[in-house]
């Protein structure tokens, strides 16, 4: 029979060693016990109290129209338009000077712009 063991320069007894493995086995099953007993182990499921509705039973299928916010009230004569300030009944000459726009002249000053930049482009590339 063993009477003594060396591990790292200490001579140690049969006795002791039964004890530091037993003290070890016990600490691991201490551990393991409360590992599964606070949560490590899985979780039932809860019981389904009441039944899916009927949409969810069957297959539903979504489109992009269900995901458009409906509209404000808006007003019946003008619908689809929303004013951030009550509409001017009548404007200003200084108004107008800054805001107004004749419809039929603002594509020409648009082609006009286009074209003067694109005839500076192109005397700016000559050496």
């Amino acid at each position: 029979m063993l009477k003594e063991l060396n591990i790292f320069g200490r001579s140690l007894s049969p006795r002791t060693l039964l004890i530091s493995g037993s003290a070890v086995l016990l600490a691991s099953l201490v551990i393991l016990v409360l590992v599964l007993a606070v949560g490590g182990g899985r979780r039932a499921r809860p019981e389904i109290i009441a039944d899916k509705p009927p949409a969810l039973q069957e297959g539903v299928t979504l489109s992009v129209s269900d995901f458009i916010v409906p509209k404000p009230d808006a007003d019946e004569d003008e619908p689809g338009i929303y004013l951030s300030r009550p509409r001017i009944q009548r404007w200003t000459s200084e108004q107008l000077e800054r805001y107004w726009y004749e419809p039929h002249t603002i594509m020409a000053d648009i082609i006009a712009g286009q074209n003067e930049k694109t005839l500076e482009e192109i005397l700016n590339k000559i050496p």
